[in-house]
């Protein structure tokens, strides 16, 4: 299926998807919504890909909704009344969140420069983010504007409470090394590495037991709402899974032979 403002392709085990408005530096408009939200609903029901890359055309990752006032603005900017603006951003622009970090195997945003607002907001929504040295975050509240994409939720969770309310409250910007530090970039590489190193991780990732990959990632992100008993109860309920798997076999065997596991192989 061909997209205007994303596009979707697979290199082997990696699904990449690129948010693809470069112009206007990858600001979210309703196309971008229902083009992205069909795409990660095609992605869900992909199963070939064992890891997912976001990221951006052009030199932006996302800056956010598009506060331009000309026809291809965001949706709701012109709209009046509040329970519209609640009712279709619960069923648009929030569903690519929610999207996003329902899916099953590990997710990696490339961030290659400015993430902003949404943007930020789809950054946090991904399991890992590798930054080049041009990433930049900020998040919508310079104008003024309720983050409504969960970052309340997200950020707190990957940067601390204390951290996250700095970055609230003041809503300035964040450069790559600053990101780096403070735990929400897992690495900052040069711009010219980006992809390469982002490819190289991916990659990594795939080759590696893929059920149990996503159980853990089930386990971790279920973890964060659950006391240890009732983790631990979670756990015994899918270690049969993995137990009788065919990855476990072949790391079993692997093991035994004293020979690198082949999880990947087809």
């Amino acid at each position: 299926m061909k997209f205007k403002t994303v596009t979707y392709e697979k290199r082997h085990h990696v699904a990449l998807i690129t948010l693809n408005r470069p112009g206007r530096m990858n600001a979210v408009n309703g196309e971008m919504i229902t083009e992205l939200l069909q795409v990660i609903e095609e992605a869900l029901d992909d199963r070939e890909p064992r890891v997912l890359i976001l990221t951006g055309a052009g030199p932006a990752f996302c800056s956010g909704a598009d506060l331009k006032d000309d026809e291809e603005q965001y949706p709701l900017l012109e709209e009046k009344d509040p329970e519209t603006i609640r009712q279709n951003t619960r069923r648009q622009i929030q569903r690519v969140t929610l999207g996003l970090q329902a899916l099953e195997i590990p997710t990696i945003a490339m961030v290659n420069g400015a993430a902003m607002g949404a943007g930020m907001d789809w950054s946090l929504a991904c399991d890992l983010r590798i930054g080049s040295d041009k990433a930049r975050f900020r998040l919508g509240t310079g104008v003024g504007l309720l983050h409504g994409t969960g970052g309340t939720w997200l950020l707190p969770r990957v940067v601390g409470l204390p951290k996250a309310l700095e970055i609230f409250f003041t809503g300035r910007i964040l450069e790559a090394n600053e990101a780096e530090k403070i735990g929400l970039l897992n690495m900052v590489v040069p711009a010219s590495d980006l992809e390469a190193k982002t490819m190289e991780l991916a990659e990594q990732i795939a080759r590696g037991p893929s059920l149990q990959i996503r159980l853990h990632k089930l386990q971790i992100h279920r973890g964060l709402s659950m006391d240890l008993a009732t983790a631990l109860e979670f756990a015994a309920t899918a270690l049969p899974f993995s137990m009788t798997s065919d990855e476990f076999k072949e790391g079993l065997t692997a093991f035994r032979e004293k020979r690198p596991p082949r999880f990947s192989e087809g």
